[in-house]
């Protein structure tokens, strides 16, 4: 995501239909984690407004599923699990 994002309301965001990605992911992509999916998200959008990303809980705390949704096309272009307590020692 990098430092030049902001959170912003999911209700600013045009946001794809998720319905489908969110179900085609793989367990063994969470690695070992569960992600609250029905959950509503964060996002964060980059400063060019370009990416945005769709951060659902995990239920280990400061775990997240990160989707990756090209703003403009509003395409799906991946996920990835954020571990900040991993990434930073929380």
């Amino acid at each position: 995501m990098g430092p030049q994002a902001r959170r912003v309301p999911l209700e600013e965001v045009s946001v794809v239909a998720l319905g489908d990605y969110v179900s085609a992911i793989p367990a063994g992509d969470l690695q070992g984690h569960d992600a609250d999916l029905a959950g509503v998200p964060d996002a964060w959008v980059t400063v060019e407004g370009e990416w945005l990303h769709l951060t659902f809980r995990c239920s280990y705390p400061n775990v997240y599923l990160v989707i990756v949704v090209q703003a403009h096309d509003n395409l799906v272009m991946g996920h990835y699990v954020l571990d900040l307590n991993e990434q930073y020692g929380l």
